[in-house]
């Protein structure tokens, strides 16, 4: 998430009509922006012994490119790794340049992806951010982030429980689906730690639609409703975890990854106030190596 990070300067501004002042918008838009850099730097996909997954994703806003990324996911039978990266670009250098990179690795237990290693660095005109965790059966052994979290009475207390019965963003999200893809993609709900913020993502099915990439992936997908839940390490009070903690209409299209059973977000809308922000695989393929 964006750590409560804004990417832009506060500087005072006037209220606007929507009830936001110009600096809180200019936080929000920022925090929307990390969210989405953070979507393309965590995401992945566990396949079959010897599968390997890579795929070029674009962020747009009001259907102006503002970012984009990639990920390269390998996995043996028992361990995998995975590697995003994802960068502002287009319209969005005119106000703050920034890069994200993530990596998470472990092995697989059951057909699921259970990370021992997770580490992001995300570097921006304001500011960088670096977080190294380690995790044993979903609980952090180690956690050591650049800044240190700051001090703020508002702020909800991190406490031991949050750490334990967790995943980090990019294994989160590397999703197991029995079955034909339907609507029991989007039954979950997954408990996420990214070393700041304990939070939720709780699915719910929306409905089916066809995914066509410029190379990779032909088929359908199923549409979640997505809702995000603050659980601590937050500050309620801030203009973007408001935003987002009240927001209904965001989505993830998950496609699944030839017949591993997994899925993956394929698509991720997630609508502000300056219009409907989009990511989305222009190339999504698959191979055995």
């Amino acid at each position: 998430m964006c750590h409560d990070c804004p990417l832009y300067p506060r500087e005072p501004g006037k209220r606007r009509r929507d009830g936001l002042a110009t600096r809180d918008r200019s936080a929000l838009l920022a925090s929307i922006t990390a969210l989405t850099l953070l979507c393309v730097g965590s995401a992945g996909a566990v396949a079959q012994e010897g599968t390997r997954l890579r795929a070029q994703y674009v962020a747009t806003l009001l259907g102006i490119t503002v970012g984009g990324g990639s990920w390269d996911v390998r996995v043996a039978r028992d361990h995998f790794i995975v590697t995003g990266k994802g960068g502002s670009a287009g319209l969005a250098l005119l106000f703050s340049s920034g890069r994200a990179e993530a990596i998470a690795e472990g092995p697989m237990r059951g057909g699921r992806p259970e990370a021992t290693r997770y580490d992001y660095t995300s570097t921006t005109t304001a500011k960088f951010d670096e977080i190294h965790m380690r995790l044993d059966k979903g609980a952090v052994t180690d956690l050591r982030i650049d800044p240190p979290q700051k001090p703020h009475r508002k702020r909800v207390r991190l406490e031991s429980r949050h750490q334990v019965g967790v995943q980090d963003p990019i294994s989160a999200v590397m999703m197991p689906s029995a079955g034909p893809l339907g609507p029991d993609a989007c039954a979950r709900k997954l408990s996420v730690f990214d070393g700041r913020m304990r939070y939720d993502l709780q699915f719910s099915f929306k409905k089916m639609e066809p995914v066509i990439t410029n190379a990779g992936y032909q088929g359908p997908a199923a549409v979640c409703a997505i809702r995000f839940a603050p659980i601590a390490g937050h500050i309620p009070e801030r203009p973007a975890i408001k935003y987002l903690t009240e927001l209904t209409t965001m989505e993830v299209w998950l496609a699944p990854v030839g017949g591993t059973g997994l899925v993956v977000p394929w698509r991720v809308v997630i609508p502000t106030p300056y219009g409907t922000g989009v990511l989305q695989a222009g190339t999504f393929q698959t191979r055995d190596h």
